[in-house]
């Protein structure tokens, strides 16, 4: 009787690493035929995933009107509009969709304006954080040539 009971709870806690590793690590994708991977959404988290993105190209837009101008003052308020001290956790259900690739670059981007907005503010000038930028934008690149989101309702 032990013995089953033993067999059992092990079997019970493979089950549950199964369900964190799918919930938490590979989320709910699928390979698309043009390489990358589909992240299974709804409607409604695709808009808010979308209008995320957008808000970060609207920051970066006048992050790089800041450095034409050399006003580090507005590139800080730029950068760090989209840093993660300003963003709001998504829902737990769209969280437990996402990759854990898609979570941690989306962490590291936050952090990195976060950080670019400090470099504004102490002083870098505007080649030092155009450099930095460029350096963020390859996250963005990146996740864009890797992912696709998908509605799924």
């Amino acid at each position: 009787m032990q013995k089953l009971s033993w067999i059992l709870n092990i079997i019970l806690v493979l089950i549950i690493a199964i369900m964190l590793y799918m919930f938490f690590i590979v989320g709910n994708v699928k390979q698309i035929e043009d390489g990358r991977t589909a992240i299974l959404v709804t409607k409604e988290e695709r808009v808010q995933i979308l209008a995320d993105m957008r808000k970060f190209l609207e920051h970066v837009q006048t992050m790089v009107e800041s450095i034409g101008e050399d006003d580090m003052a507005s590139f800080s308020t730029a950068a760090s509009g989209v840093g993660l001290k300003q963003e709001r956790a998504p829902a737990a259900a769209l969280i437990r969709k996402l990759p854990i690739e898609f979570k941690t670059m989306g962490m590291q981007t936050h952090e990195a304006f976060d950080n670019l907005a400090k470099m504004a503010d102490e002083g870098a000038g505007a080649r030092a954080v155009a450099k930095e930028l460029s350096l963020i934008m390859e996250n963005c690149t990146y996740c864009h040539e890797t992912f696709r989101l998908e509605a799924q309702n």
